[in-house]
């Protein structure tokens, strides 16, 4: 199972960074502020290649910065789960406080986590572009990776957009995203604004475009 992390309850967070951001660790990544074209075909005979070298790329971790923001003190979400960094939840306290760099070192371990189940979650013999393969992290970072023995569409794993995926349906997979706009807030469900732009963005990377125009900042 993925990282314990709330679907859809934990809202992104829109204060600016409380700190400077620390030198990236992140150097190992793929690909630039652009989304990478080339298509890459998951079969069961690589996967495990896959799983030490598929990463996701800097313009997929700069959406994730953009929407989970930096918080350098523990805080509690919307739905009450104690966070901290960019939107890290394990293992966090009341009370607790990180630098930045940390806040860095805890993302690039959750990626790694995230990064796993997507390749995992991918059917062998489907092709997918950089740029797919980066919303989907980022979509499975936000609501949770779904890997259990139940099929309720609580994550990316049972959910709709990865079965059309799966088939090579991408247009309507596509489309899905949008539909994960909705959060619990004083225990209605609701949709919310920034949870919006966020599948509206993730969306547009996994389409190969420019996510930051419909995040707001290109």
């Amino acid at each position: 199972m993925g990282a314990p992390r709330a679907s859809l309850t934990c809202l992104p967070s829109t204060a600016p960074a409380t700190a400077p951001m620390a030198a990236p660790v992140l150097a190992r990544r793929f690909g630039s502020s652009v989304a990478q074209p080339t298509s890459v075909v998951a079969t069961s005979a690589h996967t495990a290649i896959l799983m030490v070298f598929m990463r996701i790329s800097q313009n997929g971790v700069d959406l994730i910065k953009h929407f989970e923001g930096l918080r350098l003190e523990a805080y509690q979400c919307s739905a009450g789960v104690w966070t901290i960094g960019y939107g890290h939840t394990r293992g966090v306290k009341p009370g607790d406080r990180i630098t930045a760099q940390r806040a860095e070192e805890l993302l690039e371990d959750d990626l790694r986590q995230f990064e796993r189940d997507v390749l995992h979650l991918i059917a062998p013999g489907v092709a997918y572009t950089h740029g797919e393969f980066d919303a989907l992290v980022s979509f499975a970072y936000n609501v949770g990776s779904d890997i259990d023995a139940d099929l309720i569409p609580e994550g990316l794993g049972d959910s709709t957009l990865l079965k059309l995926f799966n088939k090579g349906d991408k247009a309507n997979a596509a489309d899905e995203f949008l539909k994960w706009n909705k959060a619990r807030v004083n225990g209605v469900r609701r949709e919310l604004e920034g949870l919006t732009r966020r599948r509206r963005s993730e969306r547009a990377l996994f389409m190969g475009l420019n996510w930051r125009v419909e995040a707001g900042i290109g």
